[in-house]
């Protein structure tokens, strides 16, 4: 796809009144120039730039020239190696599919920050790693990732915590035991997970009875968690290895308050109070912890497309 210069003047004339700003699939400014495209953007409270090529200087001068920026969002940005940007009122931000690995990250030059989404990008690798924006203040941090048996995390079994992470994203299939005990060991390196988010892509024939394959778990393999508060299951079919797996949950979340459950079948509300109890059967450790069912308005072509999607993604 051909990436058309975005004509100075226009960024120029724009920057005067303009507040929310994205620019897709475009170039600004040379390659290897190191000033900001634009001289300033006054008003910019919110940019989101996707498939853009600047070079990475011009990046940062690009966002000191904003004065009033609180929200950024970069996606697929080539040549970005180090993220430091510096802005005083930047409070949210999301990176997303790097097309080069990333060396550096800190927000020790933006002291605002309160949250920062990571989607598909490989933490483990990044050397410099800094996220304490001062008085031991931490941002929130979210994480996103591709299908649990996407060749991109084949080597999360030696993968170290990440205990930083708040928020996680991620897509199953539920199709085997095996794919489930993935699952379990990566939400283990999250000791301070709060928010969970599975996708679930399982598009056989509905079953409650199991695969010939399937293993259940023991509800052991979770390791305690203090912390988690919010699970959602979306595209729920209520088959063996989704209930298994909220099972787990439930059983050993402390701090659970609420589990939603986006089903892509319908539902009657005594296959709810069936699932409910045989989801709750070993109990709750949260005494608090309550099961939301609500039918899901993803397509079934939606969810396939997305599910496609997580599969091929990479990790960098």
């Amino acid at each position: 796809m051909q990436h058309h210069p975005l004509p100075r003047s226009l960024l120029s004339s724009a920057g005067v009144a303009i507040r929310h700003l994205d620019l897709h699939c475009c170039r600004l400014g040379l390659p290897n120039n190191p000033y900001s495209p634009v001289q300033t953007l006054q008003h910019v409270e919110y940019l989101s730039l996707s498939d853009v090529i600047i070079s990475e200087m011009a990046l940062h001068r690009m966002i000191e020239v904003c004065p009033v920026l609180s929200e950024l969002h970069l996606s697929m940005i080539d040549g970005l190696h180090r993220i430091c940007f510096h802005s005083c009122t930047l409070t949210t931000m999301s990176i997303s599919r790097p097309y080069v690995p990333l060396s550096e990250f800190s927000v020790s030059g933006t002291p605002a920050i309160k949250s920062i989404i990571f989607s598909y990008v490989n933490l483990w690798r990044i050397p410099t790693f800094i996220i304490n924006v001062g008085n031991g203040r931490y941002p929130k941090l979210g994480l996103k990732l591709p299908n649990i048996d996407s060749p991109s995390l084949d080597t999360f079994s030696s993968k170290v915590s990440l205990p930083y992470i708040t928020s996680l994203v991620i897509g199953m299939k539920f199709m085997n035991g095996e794919e489930l005990r993935k699952t379990i060991h990566i939400l283990n390196l999250f000791k301070y997970l709060q928010h969970l988010e599975i996708l679930c892509f399982y598009f056989g024939l509905n079953s409650e009875v199991g695969y010939v394959d399937w293993e259940v778990v023991s509800e052991t393999a979770i390791c305690q968690n203090k912390h988690l508060t919010h699970v959602q299951l979306r595209g729920y079919s209520a088959t063996v290895g989704e209930l298994d797996f909220a099972r787990c949950l439930i059983v050993r979340a402390q701090s659970l308050r609420s589990m939603d459950i986006s089903h892509s079948v319908d539902l009657t509300p005594e296959d709810i109070s069936r699932q409910t109890e045989s989801i709750c059967r070993l109990g709750k450790a949260s005494p608090l912890a309550q099961l939301f069912f609500t039918r899901s308005a993803d397509s079934g072509y939606k969810r396939r497309k997305e599910a496609r999607f997580l599969d091929r993604v990479t990790m960098l």
